[in-house]
């Protein structure tokens, strides 16, 4: 139920906090909150904040060559048609990422490693399959350290670099 919740609207911090709960008895759920958390950052959501909208009022594009029957018909229009102006076109804007979204997607990176490392079993895997678990865990945990650097200095000293 909370899972889905979050898909509906999810934000980096939610999710990291989400994993966080769910790390060591429920990796299942740590592991979707960290593939929600991936598609805010694939999609430049990392910024989104919950249920939060912010719009932009611009104005539509306007053509630049006209067609000149158009323009007769438009000559043919009455003086108040003419006046009235088109309205704005809405658009949502995504808030750029704060040092703390870097934060909560460091640590969610981080937990995603951890559940992704403890994927590994000898006995059913073949020496491939545990490699590319590893791989994955430890690109997971890299990219961690770069999105922790994007962070505050004390937040990459005191939680990533431990």
């Amino acid at each position: 139920m909370g899972l889905d919740l979050l898909a509906q609207d999810p934000n980096i911090e939610l999710c990291a906090r989400f994993a966080e709960k769910a790390m060591g008895s429920h990796n299942k759920v740590a592991a979707r909150a960290a593939i929600i958390g991936n598609n805010l950052f694939d999609e430049g959501k990392l910024g989104w904040k919950q249920g939060e909208v912010l719009l932009l009022h611009r104005r539509p594009a306007t053509a630049t060559k006209k067609d000149p029957k158009e323009e007769a018909k438009n000559k043919k229009k009455s003086i108040s048609d003419s006046t009235t102006e088109a309205k704005p076109e809405v658009v949502e804007a995504i808030p750029s990422p704060t040092p703390e979204d870097y934060q909560w997607f460091a640590l969610l990176l981080l937990y995603k490693g951890c559940v992704t490392a403890s994927l590994i079993n000898p006995a059913v895997q073949d020496k491939t399959t545990q490699i590319e678990i590893r791989r994955q865990a430890l690109s997971a945990i890299s990219e961690s350290i770069n999105f922790s650097l994007k962070g505050s200095k004390s937040f990459a000293n005191t939680h990533i670099m431990q």
